[in-house]
């Protein structure tokens, strides 16, 4: 008698498990290399850039980014001096811009993206801010990194365990991860799915259609990630955020914020 395979763990939130990220990014078109999709972020993110710069709120991201200006000023009141950070899949720079006006301390901040955000981003770039399409280019141009950032991006990389491996191998001083998605047991790869209004705060460009964009999500084991962690020498300092959710038979945390320190120095 053959017994049944044992359930994946998965997201209760999200659609059918599929057996690799490849074959889920075989479901979602153009996913993040879609083109309206960076151009909504563009128009959205320059938008919110110049309210920040007078002074407002930038279209409601200072409500929306609690948790970021929390865990960085406990990073931020550890330096005296320049602090590097190195930002993960940090889009087009929208974190730099919003600590740059609430700190003194000045930033070096290089952002890795895909080649066409990081290719966009150039219009945002100053002496403090440069954008890459590799964590070695970032690296080079950082020099030293103190601050290893990531916000809901590992969970979209093809590898999210080789990732975390690799941006904890700089043995920067912190590594803050938010939005860091666990399953219960295994990783898991579904799809998400999210409006083109949904991208950044602030209203769609004129004459934009607002439509889905289908992109892969991996689900990661939490142990496997402190474990990741723990052995390059981190300890988690600070924790936000988490939520649970219980199904039958899974229990689910989500949106987990973490800062991690770095203890063999």
């Amino acid at each position: 008698m053959v017994e049944p395979a044992a359930a994946v763990p998965a997201n209760a939130l999200l659609p059918e498990v599929y057996p690799s990220f490849e074959a889920a990014l075989a479901e979602c078109g153009q996913g993040y290399s879609d083109a309206a999709l960076n151009a909504v972020r563009f128009y959205k993110a320059a938008n919110i850039i110049q309210q920040l710069s007078r002074g407002a709120a930038g279209d409601g991201l200072v409500a929306t980014a609690a948790e970021t200006i929390g865990i960085f000023q406990i990073v931020l009141d550890q330096f005296a001096q320049r602090c590097h950070v190195l930002d993960f899949g940090g889009g087009f720079a929208l974190t730099y811009f919003l600590l740059r006006r609430r700190t003194a301390i000045p930033l070096r901040w290089a952002v890795v993206e895909t080649p066409l955000t990081a290719a966009m981003g150039g219009a945002f770039e100053s002496a403090e801010l440069r954008f890459f399409d590799s964590v070695d280019a970032a690296h080079n141009w950082l020099g030293a990194i103190d601050v290893v950032h990531a916000n809901g991006v590992l969970q979209c990389v093809p590898s999210p365990e080789i990732v975390l491996q690799q941006l904890a191998g700089f043995a920067a001083r912190y590594v803050a991860l938010l939005r860091c998605p666990f399953g219960a047991g295994s990783r898991s790869v579904q799809i998400q799915q999210s409006r083109l209004s949904e991208q950044y705060a602030g209203p769609l460009p004129a004459g934009v259609a607002d439509r889905w964009i289908r992109y892969p999500h991996t689900s990661m084991s939490d142990a496997a990630f402190d474990l990741t962690l723990a052995s390059a020498g981190y300890v988690k300092v600070h924790s936000a955020g988490q939520r649970n959710s219980q199904t039958a038979d899974l229990r689910l945390r989500h949106d987990d914020h973490r800062l991690y320190e770095i203890h063999l120095r």
